[in-house]
């Protein structure tokens, strides 16, 4: 469950950090880094997940859980010079990466084998800010489901320039793992929309920057397998959140990002000949995202 959650969190990382420029007085909300810069990046992640199951007082050992997490990543984002062909890279150093999980109060094992901390990922970006290519993932399950978030979320963002109170919306459609507590937990497809709004244009010490509001609706719900392959579940889970995106515009690089979801589902599962039904499981709870950088 451990890799689950923090692969999770990994990849909200890059889902947060959409870069803009200025147009005349509109900003782009899909373009590249400027190239030869080195940023640091600071990301807390806070998830609170209520899990509760029908007719518990009925279930001998069925009682309700409360599972918080606490992530910390340090992340150093350096991006090369500007290629011939228009292309530029961004090197993603892992420099640490720390965990802290509690299970109705007691403490759980925190995996501190974080294959990122010995791995650098470079994200390759064409003129037009498309991520076009993701080299250096470790090897494992989690690699090519990186990939996708990293390049598919970008990718959707809609290239049209915005003013102050204009509005774009981008599509939703990836795949994420689920902070379950069952091994194996399966991953799942959310689909839904993402609309930012471009609120402000500003200057200040730093330079000039342009402020987000952002809207996120998404929904999962499916029929699968259960994780011991054994019997089947169904799944329906809605995510809704709210956030505020502050942008360097004369970097291309996020200045700062407070995004706060909350979490609604609903889990069954089947039984078989060789594996018994478990009670119904509902989820609530709520996902902060604060991401910085110096």
């Amino acid at each position: 469950m451990t890799r689950i959650i923090r692969i999770f969190v990994v990849a909200t990382a890059f889902l947060a950090a959409p870069a803009v420029t200025a147009q005349s007085e509109k900003v782009s909300i899909r373009m590249a880094p400027s190239p030869g810069q080195t940023v640091r990046l600071t990301l807390a992640h806070e998830i609170d997940m209520d899990i509760s199951f029908d007719g518990a007082a009925a279930a001998p050992g069925v009682m309700p859980m409360k599972m918080v997490v606490r992530m910390a990543m340090l992340i150093t984002q350096k991006t090369g010079a500007l290629k011939p062909d228009g292309t530029v890279e961004s090197e993603f150093a892992y420099d640490q990466f720390r965990t802290e999980m509690s299970m109705n109060g007691q403490t759980m094992p925190a995996d501190i084998n974080n294959p990122l901390i010995a791995n650098t990922v470079v994200v390759t970006y064409n003129r037009n800010g498309d991520v076009v290519r993701i080299q250096g993932m470790p090897a494992g399950p989690g690699n090519d489901m990186l990939s996708q978030l990293m390049g598919a979320f970008v990718g959707n963002l809609p290239a049209t320039a915005l003013g102050v109170g204009e509005t774009a919306t981008a599509p939703m459609d990836l795949t994420l793992p689920l902070p379950l507590p069952l091994p194996g937990a399966p991953v799942m497809k959310m689909v839904g929309q993402t609309q930012l709004r471009l609120v402000s244009l500003d200057k200040d010490a730093r330079g000039r920057s342009a402020r987000f509001e952002s809207t996120t609706a998404g929904r999962m719900a499916s029929d699968l397998a259960s994780p011991d392959g054994q019997g089947k579940m169904s799944f329906d889970l809605d995510l809704n959140g709210e956030g505020t995106y502050v942008i360097n515009l004369d970097t291309g690089v996020l200045r700062s990002n407070i995004v706060t979801s909350s979490i609604n589902g609903k889990m069954n599962m089947a039984g078989s000949a060789a594996s018994p039904a478990l009670p119904g499981m509902t989820m609530r709870g709520t996902i902060k995202l604060t991401l910085t950088s110096d």
